[in-house]
């Protein structure tokens, strides 16, 4: 049985996508994939617009961190290469 979709995390990422954060972000917060934010969003019917119709995020998070995190190069990051 899958419990990574609880209903608690099923309401921060209908939170977080209304806030108008992108689908990385998101998945980046989650810990998941931006593929499987994309797929829960579609099951749950969440409306999908062009991230200019949606509200600027929230400056709950430092949007900076979370950008750094996401498009760090894969294995580089963990391994504590320099990027």
């Amino acid at each position: 049985m899958n419990t990574f979709w609880t209903p608690e995390r099923e309401a921060r990422l209908t939170e977080l996508w209304e806030g108008g954060y992108s689908r990385r972000q998101i998945g980046v917060l989650m810990d998941t994939t931006r593929n499987a934010v994309i797929s829960k969003a579609r099951r749950m019917c969440l409306k999908f617009g062009p991230p200019s119709v949606r509200a600027e995020p929230p400056e709950l998070l430092d949007k900076n961190a979370i950008l750094a995190r996401a498009t760090a190069p894969v294995g580089l990051a963990q391994k504590g290469a320099r990027v």
